[in-house]
């Protein structure tokens, strides 16, 4: 079943949270980042495709919570370690939490989100816990984005899966269907039959159809 447009998503990237780190430069000042950063980075993407599903990236403002889990130093004692893992004790030491949140965020743009543009409520918590993940709970608001947007109750026409026969034959497999089409997708949801269209000279079918 396909999850409603106005549920709440939330990723889980299992592991040690690794935070955005600043890009580096080789000896001839070329800018890199480094390895185990991209290795994190691709692993935040594939939680959030997993966690999406079929489900389309959300077009609406959204709040975004983030929620870093780091484990206690081994050399702690016992009794300190229950003490952070209470809430007792913070961890108040580098990476910053907002390191922790461009790492965040890097993972859910143009997946769960169309843009991270669209996350204008934004809270961060970084404690200790036994497991060390790092999660993202996005939910959609009831409000239109600035650009002119829609409300979470309406998705937007075009948006639809990929294997959409209408969307297929309109505008290819991977992209939207252009404005003209909006009256054929609209008869496609209603379960009302879309005229045939000829294809003409200047009309390319997408690729693979």
């Amino acid at each position: 079943m396909t999850p409603s447009v106005a549920a709440p998503i939330t990723v889980v990237i299992a592991g040690a949270p690794v935070a955005k780190a600043r890009p580096r430069f080789t000896r001839r000042s070329i800018a890199y980042t480094p390895a185990h950063v991209r290795k994190y980075e691709a692993h935040g993407r594939l939680a959030a495709q997993l966690a999406m599903g079929e489900r389309p990236p959300i077009i609406v403002p959204v709040r975004a919570e983030i929620i870093v889990d780091l484990v206690p130093p081994g050399s702690w004692s016992g009794k300190r370690r229950e003490a952070a893992l209470r809430g007792d004790v913070r961890p108040t030491t580098r990476p910053d939490c907002d390191n922790y949140v461009k790492a965040a965020l890097d993972a859910i743009n143009a997946i769960v989100v169309t843009d991270d543009s669209l996350i204008v409520e934004l809270a961060a918590t970084k404690r200790y816990a036994a497991v060390p993940p790092l999660s993202i709970t996005v939910t959609p608001l009831s409000a239109l984005a600035a650009q002119g947007g829609r409300r979470q109750h309406e998705p937007h026409p075009r948006l639809h899966q990929r294997n959409d026969p209408v969307l297929r034959r309109t505008a290819g497999v991977d992209h939207p269907a252009p404005e003209e089409n909006e009256n054929e997708l609209r008869q496609h949801q209603q379960g009302r039959p879309v005229p045939q269209r000829e294809q003409g000279p200047e009309r390319r079918q997408g690729p693979g159809l």
